[in-house]
C-alpha cells in the first residue's frame, strides 16, 4: 500500500512540473480568465472618474481602481502637451504637496499589471487639470465647479444619497476623496424610466441635493478621506456652513444679484449657482431628479431660458448617456423667488480665474475646455 502511495505522489509531482514548465508559462490573461470565467485584456481597461483638486498648495488626484491592477503611474504637465513621469502608487488616491500657490497642472494616470517583471499597461485616463489655491485661500470657485462636474453623467438622484445610516449627517461616500464607484455602478443600467421613488434611502448608490453639496465641500477642503463631513438638511445650509467658518448667509428670498459660487437653499432643496445667462436666467448645478446635472431657471419673466438651453446642450454633448435618461433642464420659477443665499468667504474660496465677472456661457466654455 505504501508503494502505491509513493507512486501516486511521483506522478502528481511530475504533472505539476509539466504544468508549470513543460506546457509553457501561464500568462496573466490566462489567470484572469480562470478566475472570472472570461478572458480579460488588461490593456483595454481605463482608470475612470479621474478627478484632480487643488487644496491650498496641494493637488489631490483620485480615480476608480482597475480590477487586477498592481499599481498606477502618474504623469504631469504644465502646458498640457509635454508630460513627465511623477511616480508610482499602489492606490487610487494620490496627494502631491508643496506644488506652489495659484499654479495649474495637468495629469493623467495609467494602471499596470506585473507579469513576471514585465508591466502590462492599461489605457491612459483622460487628462484633468487642477489649480492650487492662491496663498491664504483653501480653494477657488473654479475648483468648486470642477468638483461639482466630476460625478455628472453617471450619478443618479437618490433620496438620502450621501447621508449616513442615522440620516443625520455625511455618509462614507461624501467623506471620501473622489467619486464613489457605487454611483457609476448603480447608474449603469438605468434608463429614461428611472423613478427615484423606487430607490429611496439607498444611500450609497447616488446623491440627493444636500449629499451633493456635501461631496463638493468635502473635496475642495480636504486632502484625505474620513474626516468630518459637510452634509446637512437643506433648510440649515446657510447657518451650518457659516458655523463651519466657510462664509455668510442671508435669509432674504428675492435676490437682485447671483454670483458664481452662490449656494441657494430652502427647506426642500439646495443648488449651486454657476452664473447668469444673457437673458438673466441662472445656470446651476445640483442633484435633482433624475441625477447630478446642470439646469437653468426660467427668465425673470417666466419664459424658457438661455440657461436651460445651455444645460441641455452641454449635457447632450458631454454626458450623452445621461442625456438619454433625463430631459428636464428647465426648473420652476420658484428657483428665482423662494431661496435663501449662502456665499463663500472670498478669502477662503478665491476667484483668481475671474469667474465672478464672466457670463454663464463663458464659464461653461472654460470648465469644459479640457474635455
Amino acid at each position: 500500500m505504501m508503494e502505491g502511495q509513493n507512486y501516486f505522489r511521483v506522478v502528481l509531482s511530475t504533472l505539476v512540473v509539466l504544468l508549470i514548465f513543460g506546457f509553457g508559462r501561464i500568462d496573466s490573461d490566462d489567470v484572469l480568465a480562470e478566475e472570472t470565467g472570461t478572458e480579460i485584456d488588461f490593456s483595454t481597461e481605463i482608470p475612470l472618474d479621474i478627478m484632480a483638486t487643488g487644496v491650498k498648495d496641494s493637488i489631490v488626484i483620485s480615480f476608480r481602481d482597475i480590477e487586477h491592477a498592481d499599481g498606477y503611474e502618474l504623469y504631469e504637465s504644465i502646458d498640457g502637451e509635454s508630460f513627465t513621469f511623477v511616480g508610482e502608487w499602489d492606490r487610487s488616491e494620490i496627494v502631491l504637496d508643496d506644488k506652489g500657490f495659484n499654479e495649474t497642472y495637468v495629469y493623467y494616470v495609467r494602471g499596470y499589471m506585473d507579469d513576471d517583471g514585465t508591466k502590462i499597461y492599461s489605457e491612459e485616463s483622460r487628462n484633468v487639470s487642477a489649480t492650487t489655491a492662491p496663498e491664504g485661500a483653501k480653494s477657488t470657485i473654479k475648483t468648486l465647479f470642477q468638483t461639482g462636474i466630476a460625478p455628472m453623467g453617471h450619478t443618479m438622484y437618490i433620496w438620502g444619497g450621501g447621508w449616513n445610516e442615522a440620516d443625520d449627517g455625511s455618509g462614507p461616500t461624501t467623506m471620501q476623496i473622489g467619486v464613489a464607484k457605487e454611483w457609476r455602478d448603480f447608474a449603469l443600467d438605468k434608463d429614461n424610466t428611472y423613478d427615484f421613488q423606487n430607490y429611496r434611502y439607498q444611500i450609497h448608490d447616488g446623491l440627493d441635493c444636500s449629499g451633493y453639496l456635501g461631496f463638493i465641500n468635502y473635496n475642495i477642503l480636504n486632502t484625505a478621506s474620513h474626516n468630518e463631513g459637510y452634509v446637512t438638511w437643506a433648510a440649515d445650509t446657510g447657518p451650518y456652513l457659516n458655523s463651519k467658518g466657510l462664509g455668510t448667509y442671508t435669509e432674504e428670498q428675492l435676490h437682485n444679484s447671483y454670483t458664481p459660487g452662490d449656494v441657494m437653499y430652502n427647506e426642500a432643496h439646495v443648488y449651486l449657482v454657476i452664473g447668469r445667462a444673457s437673458d438673466n436666467s441662472i445656470l446651476m448645478m445640483h442633484a435633482s431628479p433624475d441625477g447630478v446635472k446642470l439646469s437653468g431657471t426660467p427668465t425673470p419673466s417666466g419664459e424658457s431660458s438661455e440657461a436651460a438651453r445651455l444645460a441641455s446642450e452641454y449635457t447632450a454633448k458631454y454626458f450623452p448617456e445621461y442625456y438619454e435618461k433625463d430631459d428636464v433642464y428647465l426648473m420652476s420659477y420658484s428657483f428665482l423667488n423662494s431661496y435663501k443665499k449662502f456665499q463663500y468667504d472670498s478669502a477662503l474660496v478665491a476667484d483668481p480665474d475671474g469667474y465672478k465677472q464672466m457670463s454663464a456661457e463663458e464659464i461653461l466654455e472654460d470648465l469644459f475646455s479640457e474635455r
